[in-house]
């Protein structure tokens, strides 16, 4: 079998980042499938290299977090027309696979399919364009018209649709309510990150609660910066540090050195290795979103690393991972609009180590058991060749093989 995996933005483990697509091409290529990946790169040549047993076409589309808006369309039609070019060199495929975001991204899927026959899974990371009209763009009828036909037109075309959360199902069902839907969230690489040895904190000690990824509009991170504040007033004994760069990194620099925020420190982007070594220093792992509903729905890669290496979470968005963090003893919710409440909620576990030391134990425990890289990657596989769902697949994830 030999399958296309298109991801814009496709990452290594050596890269850092986002390493999903990583994960399920390597896992196909493990079980015998020939994977060819087409993805970007910000070289001015197109590179092909082979990586963990699949193939890797690196595209030179210039892309930068701190692109505006419409310099970011403009780079993801770019892609889509050089991943055409090169589709039409290649030997045809059985399969294709594309992961947004982009959206855009199944535009090209969707051209393999019209014209040369092959069906395509398209992968929904994230609700586009439902995010960025909440976030105020794309404000005239028309541009929102012209958006919302685009998302029916890719995933109408779609073969099967795979969702990364409950609320991305949800969303996806109804506009395709006949469309096989499938959930598999990030996944938890529970080999990788495992928790720290280090002795359990006494009472009293300083906490250090780290947030590592994105730095943009969507992360909202002026939560963070509210909740150092209200925590110095306060007077209890956290650490805040942030890990990562984006648009906005200039910007809450200056807010917390405008507001003497003497407990947040900015660590700058992490590779993988990096990343490792903060959260094992790290005692508890905070997940920042804007305070906008369709931001529930989301599935953070870093918060199943964080499960994974055993930290207790915070996250300042409603929906399915907060409902999980509470549900499991594993975290809490914090409300982003009332910085005080961080402090109530996180006192009880600045004074007794062992509930800290409880409640990550309750993370690790639902990453091994509900987000293993090695379940969820059997499940793909299955997803991707038909077969019949494996029966050693732990009940907890049966529901992920359903449409």
């Amino acid at each position: 079998m030999r399958v296309f995996y298109i991801h814009q933005y496709f990452k290594t483990p050596e890269e850092g980042g986002a390493i999903r697509s990583w994960y399920l091409s390597t896992a196909l290529a493990e079980r015998g499938i020939s994977v060819d990946v087409i993805t970007t790169h910000n070289k001015k040549e197109y590179q092909k290299k082979q990586l963990d047993g699949v193939v890797v076409h690196y595209l030179p589309v210039r892309y930068d977090n701190t692109f505006g808006f419409m310099r970011r369309i403009m780079a993801f039609m770019i892609f889509v027309i050089k991943a055409v070019k090169l589709m039409k060199k290649l030997k045809k495929p059985d399969l294709c696979y594309a992961t947004s975001t982009p959206l855009t991204v199944g535009l090209a899927a969707r051209w393999l399919k019209r014209y040369r026959n092959v069906p395509y899974y398209f992968e929904v990371r994230d609700l586009w364009p439902e995010a960025p009209i909440e976030m105020g763009y794309f404000r005239d009828p028309l541009s929102r018209a012209f958006v919302r036909y685009l998302e029916k037109l890719v995933y109408r075309s779609a073969d099967k649709i795979v969702c990364l959360s409950p609320g991305i199902k949800e969303y996806v069902a109804k506009l395709m309510p006949d469309k096989p839907l499938y959930l598999i969230p990030n996944m938890s690489d529970t080999d990788f990150f495992v928790p720290s040895q280090y002795k359990m904190p006494e009472a009293n000690n300083t906490l250090t609660i780290s947030y590592i990824g994105a730095v943009g509009p969507v992360n909202h991170l002026e939560y963070l910066l509210d909740i150092a504040a209200a925590s110095m007033e306060a007077h209890i004994p956290v650490l805040f540090n942030v890990a990562g760069e984006g648009s906005k990194l200039e910007y809450l620099k200056q807010i917390a050195k405008d507001k003497c925020l003497d407990n947040v420190s900015f660590v700058g982007r992490l590779d993988r290795g990096g990343v490792r070594e903060m959260l094992e220093n790290s005692d508890v792992v905070y997940i920042s979103f804007k305070n906008i509903p369709v931001l529930e729905t989301n599935s953070p890669n870093k918060y199943f690393e964080a499960l994974a290496a055993g930290k207790m979470c915070v996250v300042n968005s409603k929906g399915w991972i907060a409902d999980m963090l509470e549900h499991h003893r594993a975290g809490f919710y914090s409300a982003p609009s009332n910085p005080y409440d961080f402090v109530r909620k996180i006192e009880p576990f600045i004074r007794d180590a062992t509930l800290l030391r409880s409640y990550q134990e309750n993370a690790r425990l639902l990453a091994t058991e509900q987000f293993s890289r090695k379940q969820l990657s059997e499940a793909f596989y299955h997803i991707i060749t038909g077969e019949q769902r494996p029966s050693k697949i732990n009940k907890e994830l049966a529901y992920i093989l359903n449409p």
